[in-house]
């Protein structure tokens, strides 16, 4: 757990910019998503018309001030759209291998991240989220933010 806790801490990653509405892909089910075979149109799309709107709602429930104008460069920083939104972005802060410095100087935001942002954003994606105990998943610290 306390893996997954720490690459969470520092995690503000998990939203990105899109345009037309897939959400009758995600909720339902009766479509599964794919994430990792979409194109990049279909994941911009997906990114803005589903996970902005609930991450933002997630992210501002725990820091509204922090977190009172999520937007694209939230996660993929300000070069995001000329990057290509590629993830794990280098201008997120990296994450050590060992999370238990940050686990132990950040345990708010440490919960936070591992009980809300990581399991939201891989619901959101429709990938299973990193088992801190084994290393097990689709969807962790890692996809969002670089190893120190």
């Amino acid at each position: 757990m306390h893996r997954l806790s720490y690459c969470l801490v520092l995690s503000l990653s998990l939203v990105a910019c899109g345009g037309e509405d897939t959400s009758n892909n995600t909720n339902n089910n009766s479509v599964p998503l794919d994430w990792p075979n979409l194109d990049a149109a279909a994941k911009g799309a997906h990114m803005g018309s589903v996970v902005l709107p609930r991450m933002t709602v997630v992210l501002q429930e725990f820091d509204p001030q922090a977190y009172a104008d999520v937007t694209c460069d939230t996660c993929h920083g300000p070069n995001g759209q000329a990057s290509g939104f590629v993830m794990p972005n280098p201008n997120l802060p990296p994450l050590p291998a060992d999370p238990t410095p940050v686990f132990t100087s950040s345990p708010a935001v440490a919960g936070f991240m591992a009980s809300k942002v990581v399991p939201e954003m891989a619901a959101l994606l429709e990938l299973t989220p990193v088992d801190p105990a084994t290393g097990q998943g689709e969807f962790g610290c890692f996809n969002c933010h670089t190893v120190e």
